[in-house]
């Protein structure tokens, strides 16, 4: 029992009896002492010498935690000098094996090295630079426009400057001999390299293919002159050709613009087409359970896309109310009325005041009957704010088009051709893309639309 009160207490175990005083009494081992012979230094406050010096593991070792001069802290450095002899250095002569004249330069080096290569020698690299036998050149190498002493002193000014063609070009005696680009020299080693590659190979090697540099010289030319003629351009051609890109990147934003409204458009056109034909099959068939069932979930083929220009839903609106009510397990039919989440509170007030406009009750009597009827009624209210919203974008970017046409000044335009009569050939070229063909269909379907929410 002692034991485990020491270990609780965390005493030492076998000593002296549990007492008051000996529980009381300060631990020997906890007691921090600090050296007497390590004194503050003058100048260091308090704190600092503390976190120096507090720790007795550190003792005297510890170092600054201030960057200073000596690598001892606050004492005063010592110079420590090592017992082996100083290392001694020559002034000596060296030759550099790049250099074929011999030159003799000197440089300090360690009296160790002496005799030793030269150590950046190994960064001489040398293109090995190919050579040719008059036999070769004329049988083989020989064209109109370079003669043999040309062909030589373009392949030595080569040799000299490491394929450097801009150092050659400089260098080539134009006056000697017939003055010509850099594409030019380039093109003319390049096919000589060639040309010996394929010989020797063929030679040697028999069928083997040969490795070739594959150089086009019209097409360095053709890029330097349009690198010339971009470098070249006054400031006013700059600001005319930023002008095109973004009227250019404009043109491509709106054409994506009704390349979308006409695809949401064609959307809802298919899903009333289809709300329609299966009103149609409906009527036909009765009111029967099994016939509503299929009539709730056949015109969700119609279903995705946004909806086009006023932000409608698209698709999706025409067969919202159809299939929000479905359900798993035991509901109500009460729950089929409901206003679908997915129809935002602007559209909700909207549907809720057209109902009011019609006296129609916002909660009617769910049955059967009435249920389906009030839901194709909702449905038909929304295709026809989705439509409604369509004509009103189509009719808003067809005004616009009116006002950029007017914008244009008539003296741009042919002599032989009107302006009223241009503007509007122009006018209809421009909305006649994707909205003629359909603009019967569409009109018909809103009136129908319309109409049937009337009744």
């Amino acid at each position: 029992m002692n034991e485990d009160v020491r270990d609780i207490l965390d005493v030492e175990r076998g000593g002296t009896a549990l007492t008051k005083e000996s529980l009381m009494a300060p631990d020997p081992k906890k007691s921090r002492r600090t050296d007497p012979s390590m004194k503050r230094p003058q100048g260091m406050h308090r704190e600092v010498f503390a976190l120096l010096y507090s720790d007795s593991s550190r003792g005297s070792n510890s170092s600054s935690i201030v960057p200073t001069d000596t690598g001892s802290g606050y004492r005063q450095p010592r110079a420590r000098l090592g017992q082996n002899r100083v290392r001694a250095w020559k002034w000596m002569g060296f030759t550099n094996p790049a250099r074929k004249d011999g030159a003799m330069l000197y440089h300090w080096r360690r009296a160790t090295d002496e005799g030793k290569e030269y150590p950046y020698s190994r960064f001489n690299k040398s293109i090995e630079i190919p050579s040719y036998t008059a036999e070769e050149y004329n049988k083989h190498l020989s064209e109109d426009q370079w003669t043999k002493e040309a062909t030589d002193h373009l392949f030595d000014l080569c040799r000299q400057f490491d394929l450097r063609f801009t150092v050659i070009h400089d260098r080539f005696d134009h006056d000697k001999h017939k003055r010509r680009s850099i594409e030019d020299l380039k093109e003319h080693y390049y096919s000589v390299c060639n040309r010996l590659n394929k010989i020797r190979t063929a030679r040697e090697m028999g069928g083997a293919t040969p490795e070739l540099v594959a150089y086009d010289a019209e097409h360095e030319r053709k890029r330097k002159l349009q690198l010339e003629r971009l470098y070249n351009r006054s400031h006013e051609q700059v600001e005319q050709e930023e002008i095109l890109i973004a009227e250019l990147k404009k043109i491509e934003l709106r054409k994506k613009e009704r390349e979308k409204k006409q695809q949401d458009l064609q959307k809802l056109i298919t899903a009333a087409e289809q709300s329609t034909e299966t009103g149609q099959k409906m009527t036909k068939r009765g009111a029967s359970s099994s016939n509503k069932k299929t009539r709730t979930t056949t015109p969700q083929k119609g279903s995705g896309g946004g909806g086009g220009g006023g932000g409608g839903s698209g698709g999706d609106s025409a067969v919202v109310f159809r299939s929000y009510d479905k359900s798993s397990g035991v509901s109500l039919r009460s729950s089929k009325v409901k206003m679908p989440p997915s129809i935002g509170q602007k559209k909700a007030k909207i549907i809720e005041q057209c109902l009011e406009d019609l006296h129609v009750s916002l909660h009617p009597m769910p049955t059967e009957q009435i249920t389906l009827d009030y839901n194709e009624l909702r449905t038909e209210i929304l295709l026809l704010l989705d439509l409604k919203a369509t004509r009103d974008s189509w009719e808003f970017e067809v005004q616009s088009l009116k006002h950029r046409l007017e914008s244009v000044s008539a003296e741009k335009l042919p002599r032989d051709i009107t302006p009223h009569h241009s503007k509007k050939s122009a006018l209809s070229d421009l909305v006649a893309s994707g909205h003629s063909s359909g603009r019967k269909r569409r009109n018909a379907l809103v009136d129908g639309a319309y109409k049937k929410a009337r009744k």
